[in-house]
């Protein structure tokens, strides 16, 4: 039987895990779905495991934010010269191995750190080959400003790349996105805790629910949807 599988993308500290983690609150709540996560990561962090502990005396597999900041370059190569030996397939290679393996037709598989649309076989194609959801998340602030004279303005910044290959990389994995949810940065309060952020994403669940109900395909030919905070909106961005 095909797996399930919902994807989620996102720069750096914009939330990816808390929308795996509020999907899955929702899908235990409201389905009899086992929910399990599978990271591209997972993989990588094994495979890089006796040389950060050689080199940087870190732990890949269980480290803190911190100590992953100053492995991510070291981890973003090795990565990289797998990815370019493969042609963009061994990490999801290897997950589709982890997901095969405990498949049992009633599981949903949600991988929380797409990355890549370079190749022609790459991560997001490699979703959308396999009938998976793919959902992107962006972080924003709000600024209020005034200026004497000119009034009080308004403006919305979204999260920057951390790096040159996310600011590559970003642009071509969005357009894959079936689902976009722009959340405001609600720090120090996790998304996982806010109600927003939990309407957001909830609402996205609801309709993949409905959609592995009726054994239908969520995307359809009006294009993907934007979610943002507790309103909803057709994207202009056709599919």
């Amino acid at each position: 039987m095909k797996p399930k599988i919902i994807a989620i993308s996102g720069l750096a500290g914009d939330g990816k895990d808390s929308v795996c983690k509020i999907l899955k609150n929702y899908f235990t709540k409201h389905s009899t779905y086992k929910f399990k996560r599978i990271a591209l990561a997972d993989q990588l962090k094994v495979e890089c495991y006796e040389a950060c502990m050689d080199l940087f005396r870190i732990d890949p597999i269980n480290c803190s934010r911190e100590d992953k900041e100053k492995i991510r370059d070291f981890l973003v190569f090795y990565g990289k010269i797998m990815r370019s030996k493969s042609k963009g397939t061994h990490w999801t290679s290897e997950a589709l191995k982890r997901i095969e393996k405990f498949n049992s037709g009633n599981d949903i598989f949600c991988i929380p750190d797409i990355r890549y649309a370079f190749h022609p076989a790459d991560e997001c194609q490699w979703i959308k080959n396999n009938g998976g959801i793919h959902i992107h998340v962006q972080k924003f602030t709000v600024d209020t400003n005034f200026d004497l004279g000119k009034g009080v303005s308004v403006s919305t910044n979204f999260s920057t790349p951390i790096n040159k290959e996310e600011s590559k990389n970003n642009p071509p994995v969005i357009a894959f996105a079936d689902y976009i949810i722009e959340w405001y940065d609600c720090s120090p309060e996790l998304p996982e805790n806010n109600r927003e952020c939990i309407d957001a994403v909830n609402e996205i669940a609801k309709r993949i629910l409905i959609s592995y109900t009726e054994n239908q395909s969520l995307v359809t030919s009006q294009g993907k949807e934007k979610v943002k905070g507790t309103r909803k909106k057709k994207s202009s961005k056709k599919r």
